[in-house]
């Protein structure tokens, strides 16, 4: 579950700052960003029976309890992060996949919107298939969402996002 997390968020972050196949970037300010994400997930985790068994029965527990507490309902969080130039220029995090084998697809891309897709497998039989779109009327805001559907050792799982991002300012004081 956190491998999936982690893959979303990367390329989630990834992607709004750069399409890599075109090498068109968004118009976007550098400097100190603030991203609002709601996201919801729904159906089983793709987590092979192996993986289960190592769990403690107190980890399972937990959690198979926060599976069925998160299932089908949004979260938001909201978050600051730091874009450098060199982010920018050099598609900062776009090809490392966490462990993962991911194609790309810029569908379009434009200085204000992007439309991508992405097929990832991973070592474990772990497939992730989804869908990316993000518009930026301004340079100082993107808007997006993300549609992500997880699947392997007879299950599927299914990630939704939508976020906004606003520019807060040149500099980002301790904020990477």
């Amino acid at each position: 579950m956190r491998l999936m997390l982690a893959v979303l968020i990367l390329i989630f972050s990834a992607t709004i700052f750069w399409a890599a196949d075109d090498k068109v970037p968004l118009d976007v300010k550098l400097g100190l960003w603030e991203t609002t994400t709601t996201h919801a997930s729904s159906g089983a985790p793709p987590l092979s029976q192996e993986m289960l068994d190592r769990l403690t029965p107190e980890q399972r527990a937990k959690f198979e309890e926060r599976m069925r507490n998160r299932s089908g309902q949004a979260r938001t969080e909201t978050r600051r992060s730091c874009l450098t130039k060199e982010q920018l220029e050099k598609h900062f995090l776009f090809e490392d996949d966490k462990g993962m084998n991911c194609t790309r697809n810029i569908v379009s891309a434009t200085r204000r919107k992007i439309d991508a897709s992405v097929e990832c497998s991973s070592p474990m039989g772990i497939k992730l298939n989804g869908t990316i779109k993000i518009d930026s009327p301004d340079p100082e805001t993107a808007n997006g969402t993300i549609h992500m559907v997880s699947a392997g050792n007879g299950n599927s799982m299914n990630f939704d996002s939508t976020f906004k991002s606003k520019w807060l300012g040149a500099t980002c004081g301790d904020v990477e």
